[in-house]
């Protein structure tokens, strides 16, 4: 991880992107700060410097999905086909964390139609276990 960040480091310090940015090597040294990074300079950062930052800044932009997964038994999953959780009474899981596999889309029309589909579960009287 720390080498794509750090060719990517070198890309946007590249003209003409460069060209087209505000680096001041000079003025911050603040790891603190979620903006450092661009304020280094690729040649003279290190490893270690870089990976400090990155441990203590970086954080997912993805939405977690397949925490719960959908799936046949309690064995492989954590909901059945009708979104209800295995081995408790009454709960049904309806949003991304069922998800059995992470799609290769955002996230928001799946959720909308796992919605309406547990939506028509409920009003069609299908009990909860």
């Amino acid at each position: 991880f720390v080498r794509s960040v750090r060719v990517s480091l070198i890309i946007a310090h590249t003209p003409p992107l460069a060209d087209k940015l505000v680096l001041d090597y000079s003025k911050n040294d603040n790891m603190d700060d979620m903006y450092w990074l661009a304020d280094q300079d690729p040649e003279t950062l290190t490893d270690e410097r870089l990976e400090k930052w990155l441990r203590g800044n970086v954080e997912t932009v993805y939405h977690p999905v397949c925490t719960a997964r959908m799936a046949g038994s309690a064995a492989d999953g954590v909901v059945d086909s009708e979104l209800r959780v295995f081995g408790v009474k009454g709960l049904r899981i309806a949003d991304a964390s069922v998800f059995p596999n992470q799609i290769a889309a955002h996230t928001t029309a799946t959720v909308i139609a796992i919605g309406e589909r547990a939506s028509d579960i409920i009003l069609h009287g299908k009990p909860a276990i």
